[in-house]
């Protein structure tokens, strides 16, 4: 509803010595907010550059360990700070006539309007929110476009700033930093108990047309994978599809679609099961809960020395091993149409019954928490079965992300990593206990 263009005049830019500046040619700045640079050598072309004001100033590229110069401008990178998603630069930029004068902050994208219209809506949001009870992101965003046409290109990106606008709002809720000296864990719990009552009322909206449309591949048709989280892996569509699978990718904090969660497969669903590990590469895959092999409940790993045939795709025993709490197997699966093969390590876990929230043995949930957080991988992600595709995937899946995060930010919030994956899959962790 928003229109990408405001019509507004760029008779600079589109001038025949400015166009050859221009990246993409349906991407230029108006006239009446274009930055506007200073002449150089008396060039009356010179002072052009496809950017725009937002009231805020645009600067220059830079380059670390050099001091570069731009018409008499120094660029020099003072400090550099690698976080976990982004770095941190201070640059000093210097001219005699600039000495004591200060600017504004810099946003910038390859073409300065997709990710740099999503920051600056966020940021805008964010100001709305703090002046008044309420906000209108429609109208925050129609105004930016009168200063830049096509900033925020879709709705992805639209989406994704309002979610960044929750969590700068709400994203330290239930936090604890590891450095204080926090041992209230009395309070801690009640506070826990209160924010598993604010997490059950969040709005959770997903489609299911592609699950809905494979109604008979889903071993409980009111567990279904969301549209945008399903795993494709064959040929893409919402309508019936033979490579259907019950399946949905999970991002641990600094790594996307990193886990596969999946339900133990049915009978016809065991082919496209071990189908999506060989397309998808995964080297792990955790067999969360023991399941006696059934007529419902096949078995999904051959015997010991033995194999599965489904024509087109082998899957055979290399190597078996035994410790206390699990078995560690590795599997050969092949898929002989490619002539190419590829090795799954199985662990699959012995005390984990599927009626049961948690695993009998703590040690063993510590234990395939840890093994899941080192090994997931976004090119080859670690894939966690259990019976449901709920019960026991939500609970580690949930674990990965608190242990994760603790990891990289030195903070435990247990709520917003349990919301993460509930937006997911709402069926996660629905239970206090």
């Amino acid at each position: 509803s928003v229109p990408k263009d405001c019509g507004k005049p760029c008779t600079v830019a589109t001038h025949i010595m400015n166009k050859m500046k221009n990246r993409y040619i349906n991407n230029l700045p108006y006239d009446d907010t274009r930055v506007v640079l200073s002449l150089l050598d008396k060039d009356p072309y010179s002072d052009y550059i496809n950017a725009s004001l937002m009231n805020l100033k645009v600067g220059e590229y830079f380059r670390e360990g050099e001091v570069l110069e731009f018409g008499g401008i120094y660029v020099a990178v003072l400090e550099r700070l690698q976080h976990p998603h982004f770095i941190r630069s201070v640059i000093q930029y210097t001219r005699p006539e600039d000495y004591c004068k200060r600017s504004g902050i810099t946003i910038h994208c390859s073409a300065g309007i997709g990710r740099t219209g999503t920051v600056l809506l966020v940021l805008l949001l964010k100001e709305f929110q703090e002046a008044s009870t309420w906000i209108d992101p429609i109208s925050v965003l129609r105004n930016m476009r009168e200063t830049r046409a096509g900033l925020v290109e879709n709705i992805q990106q639209f989406n994704l700033s309002l979610l960044l606008l929750y969590e700068c709002i709400y994203g330290k809720l239930g936090s604890v930093y590891t450095n204080e000296n926090d041992t209230n864990w009395d309070n801690n719990l009640i506070e826990c108990s209160k924010l598993f009552e604010r997490l059950m009322k969040q709005p959770i909206l997903h489609t299911y047309s592609f699950g809905e449309n494979n109604i008979d591949f889903n071993r409980n048709p009111a567990i279904l994978p969301s549209d945008n989280q399903v795993i494709f892996y064959g040929k893409k569509g919402t309508g019936k599809n033979s490579d259907y699978l019950n399946s949905i990718s999970i991002d641990i904090e600094d790594m996307l679609n990193s886990i596969i969660v999946t339900e133990h497969p049915l009978p016809s669903t065991l082919y496209n099961f071990w189908k999506m590990l060989f397309a998808k590469k995964c080297s792990y895959l955790c067999m969360l809960n023991f399941i006696e092999p059934s007529e419902d409940f096949p078995s999904v790993l051959p015997l010991e020395e033995g194999a599965f045939d489904f024509g087109s795709l082998a899957i055979h025993v290399a190597s078996t091993e035994g410790p206390a709490h699990f078995v560690s197997s590795q599997y050969v699966v092949t898929l002989s149409s490619r002539e190419s093969s590829h090795s799954v390590n199985v662990i699959q876990l012995l005390d984990w019954k599927p009626e049961e929230e948690y695993p009998a043995s703590l040690s063993q949930l510590e234990g395939i928490v840890s093994f899941v957080k080192e090994k997931a991988n976004s090119k080859a992600p670690v894939v966690l079965c259990c019976s449901d595709g709920v019960t026991a995937c939500g609970l580690v899946t949930a674990a990965v992300n608190v242990v994760n995060r603790i990891d990289v930010y030195q903070e435990l919030n247990i709520y917003n990593s349990v919301l993460r994956i509930r937006r997911c899959r709402p069926e996660f962790l629905t239970s206090k206990v």
